[in-house]
């Protein structure tokens, strides 16, 4: 009796703490969820999302995304529209129940306090509510992440369960129909299974049984994944090298908000590297820990030594290492001090450090929204209006004209956007010369073009066969032209 009573109060507490953290993360992301303009690459995921379902999976099937976000935003979007706030919404709850997530797999791999403190830091780190206020597949990507870690924990500690078999099957599957580094997770798994003995004994020919389910599952897209790759070792990718060790400092800065916060973290990591070396607790170690050495540090180490063969290591591609890392900072404190209150404290003092460096109103330095509106009122009827690169069309339109974005073109994707905007004398174009006759007045969008569109030519034509009036800047990287014919 006793022990049941005890059950139901862990039980009730377990649920009050995740309801807590859900409603913290939900409230902490969703203040500012509009005050940024839709950017980067939102507009490719909301545009494609509109398209019909068969669509969707024939136009991903040609890059580099597979579709499982943008069918469930598709969903989403003829329920609610395309507002900022409808199509960052998704994102953000997926964020939130990731904090929930986290906190029950740090329950279940080590203690509730594990498990609470590392979905606080979490909670309070200004990387994943950059994904939270963004319409991208990411906070979904890290949704899966965690959750396939945590039905892989529950598959190797309940053998007889077929169930986590199967959703294990279903998880990394899900994760690989979601952003192809999916691999990197399973990869962990089956790195953990090779390397930590006793599982390797009990589970190895399960797990690799289960990988073909994947793999059979995955064949649709297994092709593109295997030609992706090869386009992107002959050909490389637009991410740069890294240039050094720094770099790794630098992901681990992008991962914990501040430099303090990123020393003071490493210095906790190398602390309990220290004692354990000193102590030789080898053997002592349990595989929950190695598992979480390996998240952090096989997928860390791994693309960075690959990235200056093939280019991936940037923070939106590592998203599903910092739930490694930030169980590493937490479990080492833990491993560090054996009071409980120390460890209270010093947990404590940490997840202080990210909440006070943490902001919730956080700039993503694409104000397109500010500089589409300023181009709208200095376009005049003498006016034409060139827009480089050309791949900003998308966003440029969001802003310009919501009616262009919603008229979706489902065979040629973005002609009738161009020919409709072209029609106004808006002209996206990848480089100088182009075969229109330019109007008296020229307004010249560079969004970023000398990176995406190097060579492009079109300012040094502009500045030859016009006088520039006056330039306009707008964060990060847009700048608006006026020039008028000579």
């Amino acid at each position: 009796m006793k022990q049941q009573k005890n059950y139901r109060k862990l039980k009730k507490k377990l649920w009050i703490t995740a309801i807590s953290l859900l409603l913290l993360n939900i409230l902490l992301k969703v203040i500012f969820i509009s005050s940024e303009s839709i950017a980067w690459d939102e507009p490719f995921s909301i545009y494609h999302a509109q398209m019909s379902v068969k669509n969707i999976i024939h136009q991903l099937y040609l890059g580099n995304n597979p579709p499982f976000f943008e069918l469930i935003l598709h969903f989403w979007i003829k329920m609610l529209g395309i507002s900022p706030f409808s199509v960052r919404f998704l994102p953000m709850i997926f964020s939130s129940l990731t904090a929930v997530m986290i906190f029950l797999l740090g329950n279940k791999m080590f203690h509730f306090k594990v498990g609470l403190f590392t979905a606080l830091l979490f909670t309070f780190t200004n990387f994943h509510l950059f994904f939270a206020h963004e319409a991208r597949v990411y906070s979904l990507f890290g949704l899966l992440t965690v959750c396939a870690i945590y039905v892989f924990i529950q598959f190797i500690e309940h053998t007889k369960k077929r169930k986590y078999f199967w959703l294990l099957i279903l998880l990394n599957t899900l994760l690989f129909y979601t952003h192809y580094f999916g691999f990197f997770v399973f990869a962990i798994q089956g790195l953990s299974i090779i390397v930590i003995s006793d599982l390797r004994k009990r589970f190895f020919w399960k797990f690799v049984m289960s990988g073909v389910g994947v793999l059979l599952l995955f064949a649709p897209n297994l092709w593109i994944l295997i030609g992706r790759f090869g386009h992107s070792a002959a050909n490389g990718t637009w991410i740069e090298k890294p240039t050094g060790i720094e770099s790794l400092y630098n992901m681990l800065w992008i991962f914990s908000n501040q430099p303090v916060n990123t020393v003071l973290c490493l210095l906790i990591l190398v602390s309990a590297l220290v004692k354990w070396i000193v102590k030789k607790d080898f053997q002592s170690t349990t595989k929950n820990a190695k598992i979480v050495s390996i998240w952090f540090l096989f997928p860390f180490l791994f693309m960075f030594g690959i990235s200056f063969w093939i280019p991936i290591f940037i923070e939106r591609y590592l998203i599903f290492v910092s739930f490694g890392y930030y169980f590493a900072i937490i479990y080492s404190l833990d491993y560090l001090f054996g009071k409980p209150t120390l460890k209270w404290i010093f947990s404590g003092a940490i997840i202080l450090l990210f909440a006070a460096t943490f902001k919730p109103n956080l700039d993503n330095k694409r104000h397109v929204r500010e500089a589409v509106h300023s181009l709208k009122e200095l376009k005049t009827e003498e006016t034409s209006v060139i827009v480089c690169g050309h791949d900003f069309v998308l966003n440029f339109a969001y802003y310009y004209n919501l009616s262009l974005f919603k008229d979706v073109d489902q065979i040629k994707v973005y002609d009738r956007m161009i020919f409709k905007l072209n029609q106004e004398s808006i002209y996206p174009v990848y480089s100088m010369p182009f075969d229109v006759k330019l109007k008296s007045k020229v307004i010249y969008f560079d969004a970023g073009a000398d990176f995406s569109n190097p060579g492009n030519n079109i300012l040094n034509t502009l500045n030859q066969q016009y006088n520039l009036k006056k330039m306009h800047h707008f964060e990060k990287i847009y700048n608006i032209y006026e020039f008028e014919k000579k």
